[in-house]
């Protein structure tokens, strides 16, 4: 499974930022599975994020982290390729 994503530390919490399409965040049952699913393989806070035709992003995931995201310009943040086996 490839996907794209970021990884990093908020102190002592590792956070994995994973992008998604729009349509996966407006259903809750998609998001609560898919972060449930990178949470128990990746062993980390899961936030996923998408971005609208604008380019604005939206996040879902810890409150206390994806108010901090909001703050971070995304070309600032280390965005890569994964691959999950």
């Amino acid at each position: 499974m490839m996907f794209n994503g970021a990884l990093f530390a908020l102190g002592a919490t590792r956070v994995l930022v994973v992008v998604v399409r729009p349509w996966v965040l407006e259903d809750p049952y998609e998001t609560e599975l898919l972060q449930l699913g990178f949470r128990m393989r990746c062993r980390r806070s899961v936030v996923l994020m998408a971005q609208d035709a604008r380019g604005r992003p939206s996040f879902r995931g810890p409150r206390e982290v994806t108010r901090l995201l909001r703050r971070v310009a995304l070309g600032d943040i280390a965005w890569r390729r994964f691959s999950l086996p």
